[in-house]
């Protein structure tokens, strides 16, 4: 900085779309769900969600930690950038993929009611953090022991993925396996939001 000016800080709450802030040649939206946007003279810089400083905070807990309002952390969502929040159990019972959608949508647990099926990213963070977030179904069972996504993959089929891990042959440890799955066959469901 050129010049003896302090900057100015703004101090935004959450609820805010968009914050944007100019200056001679230069433009920089920060929007809510953290992706940033600069443009000086003309170029555009990107700056992906995952990069905002806020989410790498080492005030997170650990993954499995249980929150005061009983969810489980899960860690960061790759979708949103954000804390992921998760039930302590799975579903009740196994369910179609339509079923699934609306158990989600319409629980209420925890005292929160934004409750969703995880997108396949956000289930493969669950997955590979099973064993810390806990009460995962591990057996081969068709049925229980894989989990929806809800990514779709086409009309009659959408992403999902056993807990149990299988041997990686090249010699890099775990892998979990992902399969499409006809949408009217059941699996498990564990409910994530944040």
């Amino acid at each position: 900085m050129t010049s003896s000016k302090s900057p100015k800080v703004i101090s935004l709450s959450e609820g805010f779309e968009a914050v944007v802030v100019e200056g001679p040649n230069v433009r920089v939206e920060i929007f809510e769900d953290g992706r940033i946007v600069a443009i000086r003279d003309g170029d555009i810089l990107r700056l992906p969600r995952s990069n905002v400083a806020r989410h790498a905070s080492s005030a997170a807990p650990p993954v499995g930690a249980k929150m005061p309002d009983g969810t489980l952390y899960a860690g960061v969502s790759p979708d949103t950038a954000r804390p992921m929040y998760a039930t302590p159990r799975d579903a009740p019972l196994t369910l179609t993929f339509e079923q699934a959608l609306n158990y989600a949508a319409c629980l209420e647990a925890h005292g929160h009611r934004d409750w969703r099926v995880p997108t396949w990213e956000e289930l493969n963070v669950l997955i590979k953090a099973h064993s810390s977030i806990g009460n995962f179904d591990t057996t081969r069972s068709v049925s229980a022991g894989r989990y929806w996504a809800s990514s779709q993959v086409r009309e009659f089929d959408a992403w999902t993925q056993r807990v149990r891990p299988l041997r990686d042959e090249s010699g890099g440890g775990k892998t979990y396996r992902s399969d499409i799955h006809g949408k009217f066959y059941r699996s498990s469901l564990r409910c994530v939001r944040g």
